[in-house]
């Protein structure tokens, strides 16, 4: 998986869920985020992230599909 500097996310687990974090460094072996809300700086191994960015993109999709599946039942579609 590619991950760019610049590159937005919504945590969905822990004590910062729901809160905006942006990617500020990416190597092979290493990735550094930071919080939108604090600007606290966080470190964590790229292959762990990824797995971490997978899931948070699988929730989120499925999240909205779900909103969008709903209003469209309560439209009558």
């Amino acid at each position: 998986m590619k991950i760019k500097v610049g590159t937005k996310f919504k945590a969905i687990e822990g004590l910062s869920k729901g809160k905006v974090f942006t990617v500020i460094q990416s190597d092979s072996a290493v990735v550094k985020y930071r919080s939108e809300e604090t600007g606290e700086v966080y470190t964590a191994p790229r292959k762990h992230f990824e797995a971490y960015i997978e899931r948070v993109n699988a929730y989120w999709n499925a999240t909205n599909k779900a909103y969008k599946h709903k209003k469209s039942q309560l439209r009558g579609d």
